[in-house]
């Protein structure tokens, strides 16, 4: 039996998420098999990125006295459902979207958790006339273009169906009505704030008509937060036969839920077979 180490220095720079390891010279393999000895990774992966899921957008619908729609594009990266929501706050900061306070600013939309029903949710409240401001001690920022309501109005909050799948909401415009009192809207569906729960570590020394792709070594679950290093042993031998013929190299690739490229933005890999001859 013979043992094989592929890290970091084996990445292919023209496909990252696939590692090569080239042998030291060519090898006839007959009647050989193959199994995975253990497999470590980073959890590395950006849930919000535009150029491959276009999930970057909201926008917010400002009901003053008259109605600006303004549009936000978070930065690609990882976000908690918290960090969603100070993204989207700041957003509303530096448009001078809230209020002052006697101590503090006062925001106007929000994203949270409720955790009982494991489920998102936005809460809208709305702004107050001229009157009421006054009344609670509330004034609009200084350089702000728009003026309070004559009427009390919340703003609203616009979802797209791409970013809508992280936060669980189906695509909608939040409420569909402008209100004049505190409104909180459940989310549609559970949030799937880590759109990929599993990798899929392939190996090009296999070819199994039974698996999607054929290629398939294993079928690892991500089960470390983010950042993290997930360490997989495996416990079990399972041995997958080589097919009989001559190799200069082997390839491993990390593959995501939908099979595509595993966008691990943390390079650092260590993936060990084990091959033995019948």
């Amino acid at each position: 039996m013979q043992s094989l180490t592929i890290k970091t220095s084996n990445q292919n720079p023209n496909r990252p998420s696939e590692y090569i390891f080239n042998l030291p010279q060519s090898a006839l393999l007959d009647n050989h098999s193959l199994s995975l000895v253990s497999v470590n990774f980073y959890n590395s992966l950006y849930n919000i990125e535009k150029t491959y899921r276009n999930n970057q957008k909201i926008s917010i619908i400002w009901n003053a006295n008259t109605s600006v729609q303004y549009d936000f594009e978070y930065n690609d990266a990882y976000y908690t459902v918290s960090d969603l929501n100070y993204a989207f706050q700041n957003f509303c900061l530096l448009n001078k979207l809230y209020m002052v306070g006697a101590t503090s600013n006062v925001m106007y939309a929000e994203i949270i958790t409720d955790p009982n029903r494991y489920k998102c949710m936005i809460i809208v409240n709305p702004l107050p006339t001229s009157a009421l401001a006054t009344a609670a001690g509330l004034t609009v920022p200084v350089g702000a273009t728009w003026t309070l309501p004559t009427s009390e109005k919340c703003p609203q909050v616009i979802i797209d169906e791409p970013f809508g799948k992280l936060i669980g909401f189906n695509a909608n415009t939040l409420p569909s009505t402008i209100n004049n009192i505190k409104t909180t809207i459940l989310g549609d569906k559970t949030p799937i704030i880590s759109p990929v729960s599993s990798l899929t570590l392939t190996c090009s020394l296999i070819d199994s008509p039974y698996d999607n792709p054929s290629n398939t070594l294993k079928n690892i679950p991500i089960v470390v937060a983010y950042g993290d290093q997930q360490v997989h042993n495996n416990t079990t031998d399972i041995w997958y036969s080589i097919p009989r013929q001559t190799y200069t190299r082997v390839v491993i690739e990390f593959l995501d839920s939908e099979n595509n490229p595993a966008r691990l933005k943390d390079s650092e890999i260590s993936v060990q077979l084990a091959i033995r001859n019948n």
